[in-house]
Parts: C-alpha cells; sequence; structure tokens
C-alpha cells in the first residue's frame, strides 16, 4: 500500500517537472502539470497520516474531497488542447468551488473533533455523512466531467476534417478519452464500493483504498506519459478566428455560410487563387498540412477557404488535399517508380505520413487498395 502511494506520487511529481520544461510550452501542458501536482496531494497526505513520512500533520484528511478537482482539470486541459490561447473568464473557477467547499468542510470539521472516525456494519454504524456527501460528490462529478469531456471530443473530431490532412491519435485525441473513462469508471465504482460496504473503508490498508491507489498510481502514468508525447496540434490559437459551427445532417452549405461576409465573386477568385497555388507549389507534400498553412500562404481567412473549398468543391479540407495525393500516386505508379519505392515509398513521397493514413485515404477515393490498384495497372 505504502509502496503504491510512494510510487504514485512520485511519478506524478516527475511527470509534472517533465511537462512543465517542454519547449514550447503550451497552456495544455501547464493544465496537465497542475493535474498531476492535485493527483499526488491525496497521496502524500496518506504516507503523512499512515507515518509514512515522519513530519507533523493534522491528525485528519483534508484532501479527501480533491478527487471533485480530477474531472475539471481533465475539462480544462482537453479544452487548452482543442482550443489554444483561448481566453480563460473568472467564471473558470467556479469548476473548482466543490473542492474548495469539501476542503473547507474537512478543516471545520476536523478541528472540532480528535479524529476522523469511520465503523464498520459490524456495530451498527455508518460512515461519516460528510465523507458519504463527499463520495457521492465526487461520483456524480466523473460522471459528469466525462460525459462532457466525449461530447467536446466529438465534437472536434468533427471539425477534424475540415482542418487537418491527416489524421492520427495524437491530433483526434481518442487516448484522452479512452483513458478519461476508464479512469471514471473505475474510480467511481471504488467509491461507491466503499458507500455500499462501508466496513471496506477508513483503513489504510484497506483493498478498496488500495485498488484506488493502484488506479491513480495507472492514470498518471498513462496520462503523463500521453500528455508529454502530446504535441500542439493547432499550430495558430483557434480562438483567433471565430469558428463558424459545423452543420447539421439537415443543414444546407449555403446556410452554414450565410453570415460569412464572403462574396460570390471573392469566393470564385479564392478558388482559382487555390487551385492555382495547388498545382504550381504542390503544398500537399508536407504530410503536416493544415488548412490554416495554406490560409495563410494565401493571405486569406482560414474560414473563408473552409468555405470554398466545402460549398464550391462539395467536399472537405482533407478530401480534398488527399486527392491531389492520390493523383500524385497514380502518376508516379504509371511512370514505374512503384517498382523502385514499393507503393508505401511512393505514397511517402506524395505527402502521406503512415501507411494506414494512405491506405484509408486510398480505398475512401478510388474505391481499392492500392495494391489492387497497382495488379490492375500492370495489367
Amino acid at each position: 500500500m505504502v509502496a503504491i502511494i510512494i510510487a504514485g506520487s512520485s511519478i506524478a511529481a516527475f511527470t509534472c517537472l517533465l511537462l512543465l520544461t517542454k519547449r514550447p510550452l503550451a497552456d495544455a501542458d501547464r493544465d496537465a502539470a497542475a493535474f498531476m501536482l492535485i493527483l499526488a496531494l491525496p497521496m502524500l497526505e496518506k504516507l503523512l497520516l499512515s507515518g509514512g513520512i515522519s513530519f507533523p500533520y493534522l491528525g485528519f484528511s483534508l484532501f479527501s474531497g480533491v478527487p471533485l478537482a480530477f474531472g475539471p482539470f481533465l475539462y480544462l486541459y482537453a479544452r487548452s488542447v482543442i482550443h489554444p490561447g483561448s481566453l480563460r473568464s473568472p467564471l473558470t473557477l467556479l469548476h473548482f468551488l466543490p473542492v474548495l467547499a469539501s476542503v473547507g468542510f474537512a478543516l471545520v470539521i476536523g478541528l472540532n473533533r480528535p479524529a476522523w472516525t469511520t465503523a464498520g456494519p459490524a456495530n451498527g454504524a455508518f460512515p461519516d455523512p460528510g465523507l458519504m456527501i463527499i463520495s457521492i460528490l465526487m461520483v456524480i462529478s466523473f460522471l459528469a466531467y466525462t460525459l462532457k469531456l466525449v461530447a467536446m471530443l466529438r465534437a472536434h473530431a468533427k471539425g477534424i476534417p475540415d482542418y487537418f490532412s491527416h489524421d492520427s491519435i495524437a491530433i483526434n485525441l481518442r487516448w484522452l478519452g479512452g483513458i478519461t473513462l476508464g479512469f471514471f469508471l473505475a474510480y467511481a465504482m471504488a467509491i461507491l464500493g466503499e458507500l455500499i460496504f462501508p466496513g471496506t473503508s477508513g483503513s489504510m490498508s484497506s483493498e478498496a483504498t488500495s485498488m484506488r491507489d493502484a488506479g491513480t498510481l495507472f492514470f498518471a502514468v498513462i496520462f503523463g506519459f500521453c500528455a508529454i508525447k502530446q504535441p500542439v496540434i493547432f499550430k495558430v490559437a483557434r480562438g483567433t478566428v471565430p469558428e463558424p459551427e459545423l452543420p447539421g445532417v439537415e443543414d444546407a452549405p449555403a446556410r452554414k455560410y450565410e453570415k460569412s461576409g464572403l462574396r460570390d465573386d471573392e469566393a470564385t477568385a479564392l478558388l482559382a487563387r487555390l487551385e492555382e497555388r495547388m498545382l504550381s507549389d504542390r503544398p500537399w507534400l508536407d504530410a503536416d498540412l493544415t488548412i490554416e498553412d495554406l490560409a495563410l500562404a494565401l493571405g486569406v481567412q482560414r474560414h473563408h477557404l473552409t468555405q470554398v473549398i466545402n460549398d464550391r468543391l462539395g467536399k472537405n479540407f482533407y478530401r480534398y488535399v488527399n486527392e491531389c495525393r492520390v493523383e500524385e500516386v497514380k502518376r508516379k505508379i504509371a511512370l514505374g517508380e512503384a517498382k523502385r519505392l514499393s507503393i508505401l515509398g511512393v505514397a511517402f513521397d506524395s505527402g502521406f505520413n503512415s501507411k494506414s493514413a494512405f491506405n484509408e485515404a486510398f480505398k475512401g477515393i478510388m474505391g481499392c487498395t492500392p495494391s489492387e490498384y497497382g495488379k490492375s495497372v500492370r495489367l
């Protein structure tokens, strides 16, 4: 038990240090570092209360409600990754009112009695009512922020084809959704188990508490590793340009852009400039090309360029760029370069950055796999 707590708090603290030394240091890195510190707080306190660390401390738990901050920190981290540079309102602090209230509650109650007491069903008693309320609030918080985070990630996934010319786990943030869902569900189940079977809680050596600490350790390792590896996926803060909402199934493109301010003649001229740039400079050879890059190169606002591609060409940015790459692959296969480089080598030379991305894009555009196409050409 003590070994798990020491390992968890040490890993969280070390990960915090690594995140703060990343360059460039993004807002998301700061949020992740703060979250790592919050993860370590309850574990460090347990060491103090159990005597694992010889240091004078309160005779009661002050940070038992700190897990109420887990959801807000993960939400703010995801928001920083998806909307870098966005201004935060003072209302953001409202997310942390429950945890501040729990700390205040623990301080008031703790100072007015010698120690926290938790009795099991053997003597007919129930867990401390205050702790039970905090535990129930944790379960509610975990479920609410899990749903909120999943909704945010789904909205982000819908916007990927209009911003990026490729996809990856670092861009779609599926790793964040997966480990968040798993961690919150496991933590909520551990709390519910302690509420339903109060005799298992209240002891530093209890099985339920040990499982919770082990889960926190596992999450700290996985989240810390992924947060350190997570790149800045938006080169320019999204908040600098108002983003039009994505249309629903029933919305027509004209309705989506009816307030964009781009006239028909301007859209026609922009489309001509775009196609000329794609033919002359071949920017799609850059595997990491985004619509932000093209908008900056053309000197136009990003949402105007998105409008032209969506409205005039009837496709999203992802398909538009990958069609250019697929055409280049077909051209090189016809010239026999696939015999020298292989089809995958030709794909990399044409702007694709992975085998899976190439196969998916090629089949989606051509209706057959690259190898099937290669065989048909040779025949």
